[in-house]
């Protein structure tokens, strides 16, 4: 029998054909589903994810498939992380595709750095990145930071996103994901930093490579950027809120109205632009701007939604 090298932690939500198609990858690496420790966590799906994934005729080493109330894709990969044995832990989303390569290249990178989180790459299937707002996010740094870094980059933990991050598996029990972060989003920053802290650098891997299997919508963006926004809040509470940061959620409070008025704007003026860029169209250049604008007060009215972090700034 094999040796298990690696376990996968999958949070899962409401979305069976999506994760099927997740599992399907890991089948098919080159390190052999044999190697390989597979866990799957739904998080309180209202469809048949759980029956699908455990109908599932598996090959993997070892596979699971465990359950929770939904509270957010942090605490279900604690959940993984509990009954993970191999040395080392890949954390993906359910819409992550990976490369046949991609888990050898996470244990080639640790067996050359053992101190090390892997960052791989995390770009939109080739059908959405063909499309104007799939291209628009595959040229600049808005929801992923990847236009930035290049292949063997040492990158700050800000950038640590569990869409392909693998690490071992004794620290990030140690660490553990913090059930404040009960959404998706930033939970993963947290994490980061605090394995950071521990003496772990993140490291990118652009030959770990997997693809995004989600087609985004502007309204999609948005509410991303909100949420985003909201676990920003929280982490600057977590860590010791920041004078511009409070500064800014002062201000913004004060004149909420308007930015919500303005980051709608800021989405109807996007889907426009979008729309010009239709087959294979030049991306009109207020399309960048209005993204970017979109991500900026998204990002403050997310903070705006922590009350915390309203009253603290209101307090000081």
């Amino acid at each position: 029998m094999a040796e298990t090298v690696c376990s996968v932690a999958i949070p899962t939500y409401n979305r069976r054909d999506v994760l099927v198609r997740c599992l399907d990858h890991l089948d098919a690496q080159t390190v052999g589903p044999e190697a390989l420790q597979v866990i799957v966590v739904d998080d309180g799906s209202p469809d048949d994810t759980v029956a699908v994934a455990r109908e599932r005729a598996s090959r993997f080493a070892d596979y699971h498939v465990l359950t929770q109330q939904n509270s957010g894709p942090g605490e279900a990969r604690n959940k993984a992380l509990a009954v993970a044995s191999a040395p080392l832990t890949l954390f993906i989303n359910d819409d992550t595709l990976l490369h046949p390569e991609a888990i050898e290249h996470h244990l080639r990178i640790h067996a050359e750095y053992p101190k090390s989180m892997v960052l791989g790459t995390f770009e939109f299937v080739e059908e959405f990145r063909h499309e104007p707002l799939g291209r628009l996010l595959t040229e600049v740094p808005l929801l992923f930071a990847y236009p930035l870094v290049e292949d063997g980059d040492e990158l700050s933990a800000a950038l640590g996103a569990t869409c392909n991050l693998s690490v071992d598996t004794s620290a990030a029990r140690d660490v553990g994901f913090d059930p404040w972060f009960d959404f998706p989003a930033v939970e993963d920053v947290d994490f980061s930093i605090r394995l950071e802290e521990a003496g772990y650098q993140l490291r990118f891997c652009a030959a770990a490579q997997a693809r995004h299997d989600h087609h985004l919508t502007v309204p999609g963006i948005m509410r991303t950027s909100l949420i985003r926004g909201l676990g920003s809040a929280r982490l600057e509470l977590k860590r010791g809120p920041q004078p511009k940061f409070v500064e800014d959620v002062r201000r913004s409070a004060a004149d909420r109205a308007h930015l919500e008025s303005l980051f709608e704007e800021a989405g109807s003026e996007l889907t426009a632009s979008l729309d010009l860029a239709h087959g294979g169209g030049p991306i009109p250049e207020g399309a960048y701007d209005a993204a970017g604008r979109i991500f900026r007060l998204g990002n403050m009215l997310g903070a705006l939604d922590e009350p915390k972090m309203v009253a603290y700034a209101k307090a000081t």
